[in-house]
């Protein structure tokens, strides 16, 4: 099953898991290993925590996109942006 397992690993060892722990997981199928669920709980938690602070912003950004209108082309051909 080794095979069928490797287009997984350029996906998960540099983001989620060490190359140690992706084959426990993945080729030996030790799925109760505890350091290796720290390790993965640990950066899942990570990034969900990013992506959440991330969507919180998104609203918020929209209002003050959406109170600049026409005020936009103003103030980005004082500073020559566009």
């Amino acid at each position: 099953m080794a095979p069928a397992m490797e287009p997984l690993r350029p996906l998960l060892v540099p983001f989620l898991l060490p190359e140690h722990c992706f084959d426990k997981f993945f080729l030996r199928f030790q799925l109760l290993d505890v350091p290796c669920l720290k390790i993965l709980l640990s950066k899942v938690l990570g990034y969900g925590i990013v992506a959440g602070s991330v969507l919180v912003k998104v609203p918020q950004l929209l209002k003050v996109w959406g109170s600049l209108g026409g005020h936009l082309g103003l103030i980005s051909g004082y500073f020559g942006v566009f």
